[in-house]
């Protein structure tokens, strides 16, 4: 069942991928000077949803978690640096690692153990 599992959230991505690319033809060609387009956001988005159905609700307040306190401490650090609160690059970094965090988070959602059944 697991592998079943896996094969279709593959599959998810993988189409999620070739819309994206064909959006970015799509809108490249009505915009020559724009060459790529890319959604750090929606992927992040799609990937957490894609954890949560593959590890329920006890394994998905993890990343969850964890994406959270990131988000905290990004802001903390942007205040520190450039006594600014959440502008705009802040969120380019943040949603970027964030994906990154929930790629890795996906790949091994298939090691964690089973929960135990009442």
């Amino acid at each position: 069942m697991k592998i079943h599992q896996l094969l279709i959230q593959l599959l998810i991505l993988i189409i999620y991928w070739l819309i994206e690319k064909l959006w970015s033809k799509i809108r490249s060609s009505n915009r020559p000077g724009r060459k790529r387009v890319h959604y750090p956001a929606a992927w992040t988005i799609l990937l957490l949803l894609l954890i949560w159905w593959k590890v329920g609700t006890y394994y998905f307040a993890y990343p969850a978690a964890i994406l959270s306190l990131f988000g905290l401490i990004l802001a903390c650090l942007q205040r520190y640096q450039t006594g600014e609160f959440l502008y705009s690059r802040f969120w380019i970094a943040y949603w970027r690692l964030a994906c990154l965090m929930t790629v890795v988070f996906f790949v091994f959602a298939n090691l964690l153990p089973p929960l135990p059944t009442a």
